[in-house]
């Protein structure tokens, strides 16, 4: 099993979860009170995965001292903060049936394009954050049992 399948898993369902709410959007037949409600389960799921990263997998991989893999992670946290900020922003501006309801085209340009970036970010994620990470854990795994057999 690939050290990042938890986190794949959680990508999955924000991908899928992502795609859904656009597609509810862009049909213009959506119900405002289940789209705030979907919105919500979005974001909790998105900050429980976020949080994750946060307090697990990029301090493992800041701590890291196979060659690169600071940077990268580095480089990935730090391109995550505007997004995470803006994404705030967008839930606390569009937070309520009211607020949607008063805009419902600029909060519908608004979400799209905000959920677009969400699962651009993911997309990324998978192909350059933690392709890095299961090669560094593969390679520490071998060197370990190597170790081990060595050793005996």
């Amino acid at each position: 099993m690939e050290p990042t399948a938890k986190y794949r898993q959680h990508h999955e369902r924000i991908l899928s979860d992502a795609a859904a709410i656009i597609d509810a959007i862009l049909s213009e037949r959506w119900a405002t009170s289940v789209l705030v409600r979907d919105l919500a389960d979005f974001h909790g799921f998105l900050n429980m995965h976020l949080a994750l990263e946060d307090l697990s997998l990029y301090p493992r991989l800041l701590r890291s001292e196979v060659a690169g893999v600071q940077v990268v992670a580095q480089r990935f946290q730090q391109e995550m903060s505007p997004l995470k900020a803006a994404w705030e922003a967008f839930m606390k501006r569009w937070r309520s049936e009211a607020a949607i309801e008063r805009n419902r085209a600029a909060f519908a340009a608004e979400a799209v394009s905000m959920l677009e970036r969400v699962i651009r970010r993911m997309v990324r994620e998978n192909e350059g954050l933690y392709s890095v990470v299961d090669a560094v854990e593969e390679t520490d795994a071998r060197r370990a049992e190597a170790g081990i057999a060595l050793g005996s």
